[in-house]
Parts: C-alpha cells; sequence; structure tokens
C-alpha cells in the first residue's frame, strides 16, 4: 500500500509524463540513427558523421543558454506576469546570439578546408538548424517550469515522432538529402503547433496577473549572467565527446573508421536518456527549494544511490550483451566495432549515474559558475588525455580518455555539493 501511495503521488506530480515521454523521445531519435546506419552506406554515414560532429561545435552555444536559464526562472516563486518578461527577454537575447553565430558559421564554412569533399555545401544548406532547435527547445521549457508535465511531453513526442516518419519515407530514397529534409519538415511543424500552445498559455496567465501587477521589472544582469555561464559549462561539458569525433576525424582521417567509431558510442551514449528524463523532471523542484539545504541534500543522496546502482546493473548486462546488440542493429559487417561498444558502455554508464546529477543540481541552485569552471579544466584536461591516448593505444585510447575525465568530473562536483550545503 505504501508503494502504491508513493506511485500514485508521483502520477499526480506529472512524473510518468515526463520520464515516459522523454524515454521514449530519446528511443525514437536514437532509433532515427539506426535507420539513418541502414539507409546510408558507410562512406555517406561517415561523411554524415562529420557533418554533424562539425556542427555540434555550433549546436553548444545554441541561444547563448537562455533555455537553461528560463526553466530555472520560471520554477522560481514569482508572478505570473514576470514570468512572461523573462520569457520575451530571453527569446531576444537567443535570437540576436544565434544571428551571430550563424554569420560566424558561414565565414568558417568558407575558409575552413574540410577532409571529405561535399562538406560545405551539406554545411550550408544546414544553416538555420541550430536556430530552428533553439526555438522549439526555448519555447517547450515555458511548460516544464510551469510543471505543465502533459503539454511539455506532447509536444517533445510531437517532434520526435514526426522527425522518424519522415527518415523513414525520405532518407531511404534520398540518402543524406533526405536526412536534411527530415530534420526540417520536423522542427518546423513542431515549432507551429508550439506557437500554438505558447500563444493560449500566454492569454491564459496574463488574464490571472496583469491586474495584480501591472509594472514589472526583471533582474535582466542576473538572467543574463545565468544563462552566460550555463551556456559556458553546458558547452565545455558537450565538448568532450566532441573532441574526440574531431581528434578521429582529422588525425586518423578515415571514412570507415570514423562510421565505426561513431556507430559503436551511439547506443552507449543513449543510455544517458534515462538519466535525462529523471533530470529533467526533478530540475524544477530543486531550483524551487534552492534554499533549503536539508532538502537539497537528502535528495541528491536518495537519487545518486537510485541511479548509480541501476546504471551499474545496467552496465554490466550491456557490456555482456554487445555482440547480440551489434548483430541485431547494426548487421554482422559491423561486428568489429563491438570491444568499443563495450568500453563505451561503462563509460556513459558513469556520466549517467554519477557525474550528472551533481551537475544539475548545481544548476538549478544557480551555482552556474562553479560548473563553468569544473566543466573548463575538464574539456582542457580530456583534449590532452584524448590526444596523448590516441597517439598510442590508437582508436580504443579515446573512450579510456573519456572515462577519467567524467570520474574526475564527478568527485569534483560532489565534493562542492557537499561544501557549500554543510
Amino acid at each position: 500500500m505504501k508503494l502504491l501511495s508513493k506511485i500514485k503521488k508521483l502520477n499526480n506530480t506529472g512524473f510518468f509524463y515526463v520520464f515516459i515521454s522523454n524515454f521514449f523521445v530519446k528511443f525514437l531519435l536514437f532509433s532515427s540513427t539506426i535507420l539513418i546506419v541502414r539507409f546510408l552506406s558507410k562512406e555517406e554515414f561517415g561523411l554524415l558523421s562529420y557533418v554533424d560532429n562539425f556542427l555540434s561545435f555550433f549546436l553548444i552555444f545554441n541561444g547563448m543558454g537562455v533555455s537553461t536559464s528560463i526553466l530555472r526562472y520560471i520554477s522560481l516563486n514569482i508572478d505570473e506576469k514576470e514570468k512572461i518578461e523573462y520569457f520575451k527577454y530571453g527569446l531576444k537575447i537567443g535570437l540576436f546570439f544565434n544571428l551571430l553565430l550563424t554569420i560566424l558559421f558561414l565565414i568558417i564554412v568558407n575558409f575552413f578546408t574540410f577532409p571529405f569533399y561535399g562538406t560545405k555545401m551539406i554545411l550550408i544548406i544546414l544553416l538555420l538548424q541550430p536556430t530552428l532547435s533553439f526555438l522549439f527547445e526555448y519555447g517547450i521549457m515555458i511548460f516544464r517550469g510551469n510543471f505543465m508535465n502533459r503539454e511539455y511531453a506532447m509536444l517533445s513526442l510531437l517532434y520526435s515522432l514526426l522527425l522518424v516518419f519522415f527518415l523513414v519515407f525520405l532518407c531511404k530514397y534520398f540518402g543524406i538529402k533526405g536526412v536534411i529534409f527530415s530534420r526540417y519538415l520536423s522542427i518546423t511543424i513542431s515549432i507551429c503547433i508550439l506557437v500554438i500552445f505558447i500563444l493560449k498559455f500566454f492569454r491564459n496567465k496574463v488574464k490571472t496577473s496583469i491586474d495584480k501587477r501591472i509594472n514589472v521589472k526583471i533582474d535582466k544582469r542576473e538572467f543574463f549572467s545565468y544563462s552566460f555561464f550555463s551556456m559556458l559549462a553546458n558547452s565545455f561539458s558537450l565538448i568532450l565527446p566532441i573532441n574526440e569525433g574531431f581528434i578521429v576525424n582529422n588525425f586518423i582521417a578515415d571514412e570507415i573508421v570514423s562510421a565505426q567509431y561513431k556507430t559503436a558510442m551511439q547506443l552507449p551514449m543513449g543510455i544517458q536518456f534515462i538519466s535525462s528524463a529523471l533530470l529533467i523532471f526533478i530540475y524544477p523542484y530543486f531550483a524551487k527549494h534552492s534554499l533549503d539545504k536539508k532538502w537539497i541534500w537528502g535528495m541528491s543522496k536518495k537519487l545518486e544511490v537510485i541511479m548509480f546502482s541501476f546504471f551499474s546493473v545496467f552496465s554490466i548486462i550491456a557490456y555482456f550483451l554487445s555482440p547480440v546488440i551489434v548483430s541485431i542493429f547494426y548487421g554482422n559487417d559491423y561486428l568489429e566495432i563491438v570491444p568499443m561498444m563495450q568500453i563505451y558502455w561503462i563509460v556513459f554508464s558513469v556520466n549517467a549515474g554519477f557525474r550528472a546529477l551533481p551537475g544539475n543540481v548545481l544548476s538549478a541552485i544557480g551555482k552556474a559558475k562553479f560548473n563553468t569552471v569544473n566543466a573548463f579544466f575538464s574539456m582542457i584536461i580530456h583534449l590532452f588525455i584524448c590526444y596523448i591516448f590516441i597517439s598510442k593505444f590508437g582508436i580504443y585510447g579515446v573512450p579510456y580518455a573519456l572515462f577519467i575525465v567524467y570520474v574526475l568530473s564527478g568527485i569534483i562536483s560532489w565534493i562542492y555539493i557537499k561544501k557549500i550545503l554543510n
């Protein structure tokens, strides 16, 4: 009865909407990558992997971190009109920053020499993808921050379903061009539907709050600072696997090796969607209780025990089932990636079960600057270790370097949380 009561309480908070929808969203997105592997040749997939890796350097700066910032500020106990003002201000910052990012992107693409033929043309076609991705990601945060979990889940799932649907019909017949068309169609349709939801939300909220507070002032400096440091922290953190791809593509410069490396890490990287789904749900609650140190420390410990235990067991099972997994999802032509995939199961389980939680907790309680410093030094150390390891151990040195950095970064974050909460 006690267990049923807890499950019912979780259901009332919308936990299962967020968790299940995020689970299926990530599952569908990774299914789309498997479809791409099936429909494209190794050479085409290697080229697409290089393009996505190059584009990822710009996507990590997408919107200057205002998506993370708006989630925190909307979760706080402030007036509804004030939340709307923060939303509009963040949108202006994000779009202006993306305009500058687009100009920089064009300049670099035109002057950079790419190792694979056709890269420049594809990158120019994908010019608008970062801005469209920012608009959708930023828009759905208004619902997550207001604990409107059903709307958040529906919109997130819609985008993923559309992407897989278009990939099935376009990628098979049009190759890489079909992948690009699928991305644009799915994100554009999703944004149009999102706008309808947001306009309805704003009309209802303004009606309930405009008589209470007409002139609203927001702390733009604090919002901008938090967004900036959140962007830096996220970018330094996300750049770790991107550094790997850059080193592999430019030091080894082999399309086949690039495809094997990218394929080996696809499914293991996907296990992070489980921790991501949980962290997306709990983030607003930690932001709401940011001044209650006892609650934060107690909840952090409980969640860490659950997450670490789950991912430890998961990684062990996945390790031994890797040959079967590769055979089912990619075919016997990719069986040579099994040893590397086994390593990546452990690497990304450490990230999902040990490193991800403290970073998100620190972000939710406003410690974005510490996350920035930690992520920056992790990036520098990773780049150095990765270069050394790949020189000595070849392609297998890449996951070992990432493992070392994930462990060190996680330990530092937990030490800092313990310090500030005591």
